[in-house]
Formats: C-alpha cells, structure tokens, sequence
C-alpha cells in the first residue's frame, strides 16, 4: 500500500484509495472500515461514526446502514450533501471524501443491505423508540441471539434503511517521514490535483 502512495501517479493513487475502500467493508481490522459522516441542519453540523457496508469504485459510491427514524435521516432529506471522514492511524492516512446522498428504506438497494446483515445487525433495530429518544432509563437489545421471531425481523425490517453516497471528490493525506503528500480527486472532471499539506 505505501509503496503506492510513495510515487507521483495520482491514478494508481486513486485506485489504490478504492481498492482499500472495498477492502474495508469487510473486515474491522481494515483502515475504513468505520468513519465519520458528516451532515448539516439547521446550520448546525452534525458528526457521527458509522460502518461502510458497502463500496463500489467504478460507480464512486459509499453506502452505510441506519434506522429510517434516525434524525440523520431527516437531515439528509433536507440537505442531501455530506462529507466522510476516515483516518488509519498505522498507516497515518486521512480520506476525506464529498458527496451527495440518498436514502433507501425499501426497494433493490434497501433489500440488497438487509439481505447482506448478520442477525445482529438486524436486531439494532428492533427498539419501539427512535434513535435519539430520551428515555428514563437505558433500553438494552441482546445482539449475541442466534434466532429471533419472524415478526421481530419485520419490525427491524420496516425500520432499516440504507444511506448511498455518490462521492463527487476526496480529499486525500499521507504522513511520511519522507515527506507528506496530498491529493484532490474531482471525480465531475477526472481533475487530480496535489495540495499543500
């Protein structure tokens, strides 16, 4: 992996930033495999980690999981613009990534997600309340469950949504003792572009 973001040809850059992207979907060992997605509401920006379930290179996409009740949701009906952020620490590589989002609480992109969920997945969202609910007291879901009732699975079904992300451009950091690089990848005129770090 270094030895590509070591050379001067932004593509194979580009390339490899994918490629570890798909990689990261399936493993939380790999260096994306979590990141921070960020939206705006109310002129307030909005911060939080969320799991990459899904990428695909050649359509520049980013797909993550969450319930349809989630403010997130409604932030991104309003304002369909957000940015990933993701960092690896070993590796020290910072991605950040622009893009526009859509959310898919039923159809092709939302079945495909949920068909692809381990069980203990689908329990995260079985809760009566909606995420960001006050409640007098903390409300616990067993996720070690091997089987759960058909009509709990429908219930966590109906509130699954799957949040795709077509990325327009990244921004992308290494930290090299031989010197730092960074890079801009803007994807609606194939321009890349290094940066002052």
């Amino acid at each position: 992996m270094q030895d590509v973001f070591l050379q001067e040809n932004l593509a194979l850059v580009d390339q490899e930033l994918w490629r570890l992207l798909e990689e990261s979907v399936h493993s939380f060992n790999t260096p994306f495999h979590t990141g921070a997605v960020a939206t705006v509401f109310n002129n307030i920006p909005e911060l939080r980690t969320v799991v990459l379930r899904r990428a695909d290179a050649p359509g520049r996409k980013l797909f993550f999981h969450t319930d349809i009740r989630s403010p997130k949701v409604t932030h991104l009906q309003r304002q369909p613009a957000l940015s990933w952020l993701f960092y690896h620490a070993p590796s020290r590589i910072q991605l950040r990534c622009y893009a526009q989002a859509q959310v898919h609480s039923i159809g092709p992109v939302a079945d495909y997600g949920w068909e692809q969920s381990r069980l203990s997945s689908r329990l995260c969202y079985t809760p009566a309340d909606a995420p960001g609910t006050f409640l007098p007291a903390p409300v616990f879901t067993n996720l070690n469950r091997h089987t759960a009732s058909p009509e709990l699975l429908e219930t966590a079904r109906r509130h699954f949504a799957v949040v795709e992300t077509t990325v327009h451009a990244m921004d992308w950091v290494f930290l090299h003792h031989d010197g730092h690089r960074r890079a801009f990848f803007d994807y609606s005129n194939q321009l890349f572009q290094w940066k002052q770090v």
